[in-house]
């Protein structure tokens, strides 16, 4: 998601920053807090740099958007440079992950289905059975 939203940019003005942090609030948001906005908004790594508006949550500041994205890339520190004579604070996107490591292909390419593997058959009817079990 967020290597689609910088889409090759090497530089990030704060409206860019601030768009891919709003994003990623919204997709913690969906996934790991269930849509619970009030929970979000209490976990002290979130409230401090999200805040409800009437349009749902955002970032609280441009700083807080920037912390928010720097959880998941590494970004420079931000320089005022000039763009079509209009003087912008841009920050350059130094890795698009937190170690700078890049992944070409797999190193590891498992050669029994995870699905026909014996142990996570055996769980998987382990776990049906256990269902089935509670349901009656």
């Amino acid at each position: 998601m967020i290597v689609n939203m910088i889409a090759g940019r090497t530089k990030l003005d704060s409206l860019a920053i601030r768009d891919i942090a709003d994003a990623i609030i919204q997709k913690v948001l969906k996934e790991y807090f269930a849509g619970n906005t009030e929970l979000m908004l209490k976990h002290p790594m979130w409230s401090k740099c999200v805040t409800m508006t009437s349009t749902g949550l955002e970032s609280s500041s441009s700083k807080g958007a920037k912390s928010i994205v720097e959880r998941y890339i590494t970004l420079g520190n931000g320089k005022v440079e000039s763009v079509k004579g209009v003087k912008v604070r841009l920050c350059e996107v130094v890795h698009l992950s937190l170690t700078g490591l890049r992944f070409t292909r797999p190193a590891f390419t498992p050669s029994i289905q995870v699905a026909d593997h014996v142990e996570s058959r055996q769980s998987l009817e382990g776990i049906k059975a256990k269902l089935k079990q509670l349901r009656m």
